[in-house]
């Protein structure tokens, strides 16, 4: 069975200059507690900072 990848785009909403954004890819198995980790890891954020996930649909 092959593995489903998908290409996130993550942006910060309140930074506005420079944009503050990260492109990265997971597989199928991610879950979104796993997810949350993740952009925490990536955004350098401490366990303080509060964030939601939305889509663009």
């Amino acid at each position: 069975m092959a593995r489903k990848v998908y290409t996130i785009h993550a942006e910060l909403a309140d930074f506005d200059q420079p944009k503050t954004w990260r492109d990265f890819k997971i597989t199928h198995t991610v879950t979104l507690q796993t997810l949350g980790y993740f952009l925490k890891i990536m955004f350098e954020m401490k366990d303080a900072h509060l964030f939601s996930f939305r889509g663009n649909n």
